[in-house]
């Protein structure tokens, strides 16, 4: 209900949706999942799907069906097997693959539209930052 009284109201909404890939493992909720990104999207709203686990997106249909409509992607490192599938998918470039592939923490590919962005957005190690946004549970950081 809040999406539908926030479009009628002019006010986006933003959902996101940590390890969706787990939504995608059953036929029942891998419809209700696609079912509420399609309603979202049609009611001004933003769903964000979070996922490390992008070989079990490019298994299910529907999803690979999402992914490939999306207008906007973060990819940050992946195995080799899952971003050749993912460049087929997305008609990414062998070089704009590098980025990907083997990278280091914070470095990705922003996609955009049509357009592949490269980024780097690593965090020094020393910084306040790092014991804010550090998620290494090897490493020490802000009370983990």
């Amino acid at each position: 209900m809040r999406i539908y009284d926030n479009w009628k109201k002019g006010i986006t909404t933003w959902i996101y949706a940590d390890e969706a890939h787990e939504f995608l493992y059953d036929e029942t909720t891998s419809i209700y999942f696609t079912t509420l990104y399609r309603e979202i999207r049609k009611r001004g709203g933003m769903l964000t799907g979070i996922t490390t686990n992008i070989s079990d997106i490019m298994r299910n249909k529907e999803s690979k069906t999402m992914l490939s409509n999306s207008e906007f992607l973060v990819m940050m490192k992946q195995s080799n097997n899952d971003m050749d599938e993912l460049a087929e998918l997305l008609d990414i470039s062998k070089q704009q693959l590098s980025y990907v592939t083997g990278s280091n923490p914070g470095t990705g590919l922003l996609k955009h539209g049509n357009v592949y962005i490269p980024f780097d957005a690593t965090i020094p190690e020393d910084s306040k930052f790092m014991t804010l946004y550090n998620t290494d549970p090897h490493k020490a950081n802000g009370g983990w």
